[in-house]
């Protein structure tokens, strides 16, 4: 059974249709079948399960990947830094970039001592009062301003690919105006 609701956009010039659909071929452990975002793209069809956090998706331009971003389905938790932080350090290893690997490593590693040995950090816990203590922390402990200022940076970064991916709003960013 398809709900009446479609919508279709054109993103340079090819067509994304979406629709919502009874999902029959998975059965809850109610006897329902949960409902289910059906986008179709180039031809090709991908389900997603639909939450309730009502999420508005806009972008100038379609891909899978940029909508599994923006959605929140990306199989990592969007919202905890230390998720970006692995994320970049593979990345760093796929590119044999060795020592921004060793930096952001470091850098995490930094952090979650600071914070408490936590396997999550929600960015939003990250304020300009907590960055201060940090560098005063990183400081006490005998690591040059270079080093802090490296782990620093490292965070920074990884604030704005959040915001770039859509995972966090712009106004979170405890850094001040570039």
């Amino acid at each position: 059974m398809k709900c009446k609701y479609k919508l279709k956009r054109t993103v340079m010039n090819m067509k994304v249709t979406t629709s919502i659909i009874l999902y029959k071929s998975q059965t809850k452990k109610n006897g329902k079948h949960p409902a289910k975002l059906r986008i179709t793209y180039n031809r090709k069809q991908m389900y997603y399960s639909i939450d309730s956090k009502n999420r508005i998706v806009t972008m100038d331009q379609f891909s899978f990947n940029k909508f599994k971003t923006r959605f929140g389905i990306t199989g990592g938790d969007l919202t905890n830094i230390l998720y970006y932080y692995e994320k970049r350090i593979k990345e760093f290893l796929d590119n044999n970039q060795f020592s921004s690997r060793t930096n952001y490593m470091s850098s995490s590693q930094m952090l979650k001592k600071f914070i408490g040995n936590s396997k999550r950090i929600d960015f939003r816990k990250i304020t300009p009062n907590l960055l201060n203590k940090y560098e005063r922390w990183l400081i006490d402990r005998g690591l040059s301003l270079s080093t802090v200022r490296c782990y620093v940076i490292s965070t920074r970064a990884l604030f704005r690919k959040a915001q770039n991916d859509g995972a966090i709003p712009l106004d979170i960013y405890p850094f001040g105006p570039n």
